[in-house]
């Protein structure tokens, strides 16, 4: 027909039309019509309109339209729309739209936007959207997100997530998080990579400039600074702490660098050490004139990285790390030609540290340790190696 097509029972066949066609009950075949369909009952074939389609019932095969199809039963097929697409019941197939993807039921298959999915029910598939993905509605998920922005996931995942901004799982996550700025999971069995990573309980790995887990940490955290309520994982970066750990105060001295200050952040048995230490000496010139006494300066900056082990009110420390001691003159002193030792000089270190607390959070330490020197320069192309020793006193700023 030119202008439309009806039938109030059931059709198995074919009606087109350039205006609409409207089916009362059940129609087996295909629907073709300029404008929009209309099915009151179910749909086994196609429909394929310019605007729209409309079915009251389910779907067994494909809905395609220029604007919007909206279907208030089952899907079992493909649902594909300029505009947007709407399934009201459950969905076991693909969801493709130019805009949004909307599904009230279960999702068994895909979603693919250009802007957002938003998905009700349980899900075992894939969303992928220019800008968001929803999915779950307090209930599980299984497989996988992917968006420009964010996805959210409001029960358990057992899949992935990728998203430029963030994601976030409200219950359980089981599988790995990636995001350019924030990952959160309410308990996490899984990887989280991200410049910010949340967590509750935390079984997996956390990796990115921030870590964070405000449960009991039994996996791997590797950032910049890493923290976590109960850590019993392994934690790698320049400040961790845990409330099992500690902030610590330390002031000692080697037969290397005489004066050093560092923090020390130790969660558990795992602990870094920011140091900085330094002297000044006198260097007489080669006439010996007391008057043309120089000063020069060595400043030394360190990182170690160990473990601590406590015993009653004593404590083992070994720890490696690397020094790096800058031999030059400062402020209003110009360097010499002929002066020697004026190079940066890169350390690497071992060091076995005993210690024993003492009351007022005070403890006293002291150890010996193996060093391995390499020069900047080419004034001391050989390596050098040698032993040193230590000794200093450490206050517990925070923690246990």
């Amino acid at each position: 027909a030119y202008i439309m097509n009806v039938t109030q029972g059931k059709m198995s066949g074919i009606q087109a039309s350039s205006v609409f066609n409207v089916v009362g009950d059940h129609m087996r075949g295909i629907q073709g019509s300029g404008v929009f369909n209309i099915v009151s009952g179910n749909v086994t074939g196609i429909q394929g309109a310019g605007i729209f389609n409309i079915n009251a019932g389910a779907v067994e095969g494909l809905q395609g339209s220029g604007i919007f199809n909206i279907n208030a039963g089952q899907l079992i097929g493909i649902q594909g729309a300029g505009i947007f697409n709407v399934n009201n019941g459950d969905l076991k197939g693909v969801q493709g739209a130019g805009i949004f993807n909307i599904n009230n039921g279960y999702l068994e298959g895909m979603e693919l936007a250009g802007i957002f999915n938003i998905q009700s029910g349980y899900m075992e598939g894939m969303q992928l959207a220019g800008i968001f993905n929803h999915s779950g509605n307090g209930k599980s998920s299984s497989g996988a997100q992917v968006a420009g922005i964010y996805n959210m996931v409001t029960g358990s995942l057992d899949g992935g997530q990728v998203a430029g901004i963030f994601n976030h799982v409200s219950s359980e996550l089981a599988g790995i998080q990636i995001a350019g700025i924030h990952n959160y999971a309410t308990k996490s069995q899984g990887v989280q990579i991200a410049t910010i990573n949340i967590s509750g309980e935390s079984t997996g790995a956390q990796i990115g400039v921030l870590n964070i887990s405000a449960g009991n940490t039994k996996g791997l955290q590797l950032g910049v600074i890493n923290i976590a309520d109960e850590q019993q994982g392994v934690p790698i970066g320049l400040i961790n702490y845990s409330n099992n750990g500690s902030i610590d105060l330390q002031v000692w001295r080697t037969n290397m660098v005489p004066v050093n200050a560092g923090i020390r952040f130790r969660s558990n048995y795992v602990y870094t050490l920011v140091s900085i230490g330094g002297l000044e000496w006198e260097k007489i010139n080669s006439t010996n004139d007391v008057s043309n006494i120089k000063k020069g300066d060595l400043m030394a900056r360190g990182f170690h990285v160990g473990a601590h082990i406590p015993i009653y009110r004593f404590y083992i420390s070994g720890d490696v790390g690397y020094v790096e001691m800058d031999r030059k003159k400062y402020f209003n002193y110009e360097i010499e030609p002929d002066e020697e030792n004026t190079e940066d000089e890169h350390h690497l270190q071992v060091r076995a540290i005993l210690g024993v607390e003492l009351p007022a959070r005070f403890s006293l330490f002291a150890g010996v340790g193996a060093n391995w020197e390499k020069a900047f320069m080419n004034s001391h192309p050989e390596n050098n190696y040698s032993l040193f020793y230590m000794g200093g006193v450490s206050f517990k700023v925070f923690g246990k």
